[in-house]
Formats: structure tokens, C-alpha cells, sequence
């Protein structure tokens, strides 16, 4: 009986391993089908969006992404399964926007060697061979990864939109931020204007922020703006006539727009100290 070549040998182990993935990602499918098989803006049949309809438009897009950079496909069915049980595990959607922000960040962050984002609720590692699979991709900076990792970061883009509730709420907080006493002294202003640090990237920045060094007056642009069109003066006019409203009342918001023009094209310059 003959003997099979090496040749042969080593296809037909192709064709077994083949074979083999191909039944990994069939079983992973059966297991898991809106991973890979359901279209965009597929809410289960749900009238209201849940956390899993979250996750599986988030899993889509780490399959596509996967499959793009050549991930085998036991790394793309753990990466999918680790994935859905760390999302699915949110209590509600506040909770798995967290997450979700967390679970996109960190690869990133890892990469580039920057300050990890905040951790939500619960920490979040791959194990198991989507651990060994992307810490090698972190490991090497090369335009290949640095695109895998720009693109997992970009996964955001495949989350369905968020409720209305849950928008409210977030600019809810937001105003309370903005609108909240500065609890900052002018000791810890003066102290972040005199950091070494600052000055250095201040100098950086300077040319490109048309910043003039020991001055503080500048000259407002006369572009059109919600209050003044170009022909009336723009921003400059819009500004001086809130100004002289406050120092002078409303008699005086009469003023020409136009004069404004002319006295800025004329060299007029507005100061800092006038505000």
C-alpha cells in the first residue's frame, strides 16, 4: 500500500482544520445568530430596544472587524461570546453605555499606551485565546494594528441609538455641570498658567491660535453670526452692541451696524478688558 506523500499530508491537515472551522463558526451562529446573521437595525422584534438588542448590533461590528484583520474563527466565536455576556450583564441601558464606552476604549488605550478609561461597574479582560489574540495585537505598533484598534474604538458607530430618556438625562447632567459654581481660586488659576508644562505647549499652540504674547486684546471677526449678518458688522457688531446695551441701556443699540464695520476695518480693536 502506498505511502502518503508530505505533500499530501500536510493538505489534507489544511483541509481538516478547515473543515474544523468552518463547524466552529456553524455551531457559533446556531448558538448566537444575531452575531452574524442579522441585519442592521434589528430590534429582536421588540417594540422597545433592549440591552441584547444593544449588544448584537455591538457583536456585528466586532465580526465584521474581526473577520476583516484574519481573526481564526475560535478567536472571533470567544471574543463574540466574552463580549455578550460581559454587555448582556448591564442591569439597564445607563449601565451598558458604560460598559460599552469601557469595553471600546480599553483596547486603544492599551495600544497607545495611554491612561485607561474609567472602569464602570465591573472590570472587563478577555481570557482564554481572545486574551493571547489581542494582547499580541497590542503588543506591536504597526499600521495594520493601529488600524484594528482605531477601528474597534470606531465600533460605536454600529450601537443603535440611544432612548430618549437616556438622552434627557445625560444633558440634564451636563447642565447641572456647566451651570454649577467654579470651585476654583484665582491661586490655582495663576499656579496652572505658571506650570512649566503649560507654557511649553502654550508656545506650541500659539501661532496656530493667532495668540499675541503679552496682549490680550484681538480683533473680532466680522462673519456673519445668529444676531448680524456679514453686511451689518457680524460677530464684532453683534458683541459691541451687547456691550454698549449693558454699559449704556437701550438707547443707544440704535447705533449704526454699520459704523461698527467701518471702525473695525479702520483698525478698531476690541479689548478683553471691555467685557
Amino acid at each position: 500500500m502506498l505511502q502518503p506523500t508530505s505533500n499530501e499530508v500536510a493538505i489534507e491537515e489544511i483541509h481538516a482544520q478547515f473543515r474544523k472551522n468552518k463547524q466552529i463558526m456553524r455551531d457559533f451562529e446556531r448558538d448566537f445568530p444575531s452575531s452574524l446573521t442579522a441585519g442592521p437595525g434589528c430590534t429582536g422584534g421588540h417594540d422597545t430596544v433592549t440591552v441584547l438588542d444593544r449588544t448584537d448590533a455591538i457583536t456585528r461590528g466586532i465580526s465584521v472587524l474581526l473577520h476583516d484583520h484574519k481573526a481564526g474563527p475560535q478567536v472571533i466565536a470567544s471574543v463574540l461570546l466574552q463580549t455578550k455576556v460581559y454587555l448582556n450583564g448591564a442591569a439597564n441601558e445607563t449601565v451598558w453605555v458604560k460598559r460599552c464606552k469601557f469595553l471600546l476604549c480599553l483596547p486603544l488605550s492599551l495600544y497607545l499606551r495611554s491612561d485607561q478609561p474609567p472602569v464602570p461597574d465591573k472590570d472587563f479582560n478577555f481570557t482564554g485565546i481572545a486574551q493571547r489574540w489581542v494582547r499580541n495585537r497590542i503588543k506591536c505598533f504597526n499600521r495594520k494594528n493601529t488600524h484594528l484598534w482605531y477601528s474597534w474604538f470606531q465600533l460605536k458607530r454600529c450601537a443603535l441609538p440611544c432612548s430618549e430618556d437616556f438622552v434627557d438625562e445625560v444633558y440634564n447632567d451636563h447642565f447641572k455641570s456647566l451651570s454649577s459654581d467654579d470651585v476654583r481660586n484665582d491661586e490655582a488659576i495663576d499656579a496652572a498658567f505658571n506650570n512649566p508644562t503649560f507654557e511649553w505647549v502654550l508656545k506650541k499652540v500659539r501661532k496656530e491660535l493667532n495668540f499675541v504674547e503679552n496682549s490680550v486684546d484681538r480683533r473680532p471677526s466680522i462673519s456673519a453670526c445668529y444676531d448680524a449678518t456679514r453686511a451689518q458688522g457680524g460677530q464684532f457688531a453683534s458683541l459691541k452692541r451687547a456691550i454698549l446695551r449693558e454699559l449704556y441701556g437701550e438707547d443707544v443699540c440704535s447705533y449704526n451696524y454699520m459704523s461698527f464695520t467701518t471702525e473695525l476695518r479702520n483698525g478698531g480693536v476690541l479689548s478683553y478688558l471691555w467685557i
